[in-house]
């Protein structure tokens, strides 16, 4: 078994498909009950999007996973937001008086501004500052209770997901008790394990909420990050607008593995080296494009996110555990379910 740095979902060393069922599960429950907990508000906002024309409106199932976001991410940084004293952002967090968590729009506004200075939440961010424009318009007595409700939620949503998920995030305590402080990455490395169970749970709720649409797309496609190539120096992988292609130069690399399984598909395979270059040279005339993310599990969202907004239908496929140079010193190869890939392909 291949070393655990925070998460891994095989941890039966033979099949991560328990993960894939339990993920399942959980997923359709969530869902199910923040469209029917928020529907009021999710047909009210759903409805401020049609008017403002931020974007094409698009599903209560959707809309519901921000209101997750909202939660988990008030509850995960609101306290360091609020205890924060200039000058470290200065700029973007004025001082309070004290850590009050008082759910206010200018506290949800400070939490916005926290994020974007971190550099880590860029997707996020666009989704939190349209809610910031909603929520403006709410009375005071309706913005305290929608925000108590969305941190309240995600709490029982944690718990919940203790039960199903929580042991295959064996090292993730361990790891994030020993973590420096000083981290380059820092933000993306020492997120809690509520934000885990967000982009796990959220991907498979993306997964739903896109599957018809996925199935009618006129051309499919799988990016791959660079951490599974397994020769990086001699990879002889070329350049394209989507990503690098896979010339099969290593036999038994993870790459070339799936380009062979899905060659008789006629799906293409690409892969992306670095996060911030995902999908950079796509056009919003790309239309009509299915695309098979593989992400590591806290790119997940955020990834899935970037893809709809220029106009692609995403599914996501969990990386079985993390082993890029952000988690490990020199870097661990890894790898993917490929029976729950080849599930994304034959829908």
């Amino acid at each position: 078994m291949s070393e655990i740095i925070t998460y891994n979902l095989n941890l039966s060393n033979t099949t991560s498909d328990e993960y894939y069922e339990n993920i399942k599960k959980i997923a359709n429950t969530v869902s199910t009950e923040l469209v029917n907990e928020y529907s009021d508000v999710l047909d009210d906002y759903m409805m401020f999007q049609k008017i403002s024309s931020h974007e094409k409106v698009r599903t209560k199932q959707e809309y519901g996973l921000e209101v997750l976001l909202i939660g988990v991410l008030w509850n995960s940084y609101i306290e360091k937001v609020l205890s924060i004293k200039p000058p470290l952002f200065k700029k973007l967090i004025h001082k309070t008086n004290s850590a009050s968590l008082e759910l206010t729009l200018d506290n949800f506004k400070k939490l916005i501004d926290y994020l974007e200075a971190s550099k880590e939440f860029i997707e996020e961010v666009k989704r939190l500052e349209v809610w910031h424009k909603y929520l403006y318009n709410l009375s005071n007595e309706e913005l305290v209770s929608f925000l108590k409700s969305a941190s309240s939620f995600s709490i029982k949503f944690s718990y919940k997901c203790d039960e199903l998920l929580g042991k295959y995030l064996p090292n993730l305590d361990a790891y994030l008790n020993a973590l420096p402080q000083n981290k380059e990455d820092i933000f993306l490395c020492s997120k809690n394990k509520e934000q885990y169970y967000l982009n796990m749970v959220g991907a498979e709720i993306m997964n739903i909420a896109f599957l018809e649409d996925f199935k009618n797309t006129k051309g499919k496609m799988i990016i791959l990050p660079g951490c599974m190539v397994l020769n990086k120096e001699d990879c002889q992988a070329k350049p394209t607008k989507w990503g690098n292609s896979c010339t099969g130069c290593t036999f038994n690399c993870p790459v070339n593995k799936i380009n062979r399984v899905v060659n008789d598909n006629n799906i293409d395979v690409y892969i992306v080296h670095h996060e911030s270059d995902l999908y950079k040279n796509a056009q919003l005339d790309d239309e009509n494009i299915g695309i098979i993310g593989i992400a590591c599990v806290l790119n997940l969202l955020s990834g899935g996110w970037k893809a709809t907004r220029i106009g692609l239908i995403p599914q996501c496929v969990l990386l079985e555990y993390c082993g890029c140079k952000h988690w490990h010193e020199k870097g661990i190869g890894t790898n993917i379910n490929i029976n729950e890939l080849l599930s994304k392909i034959k829908v």
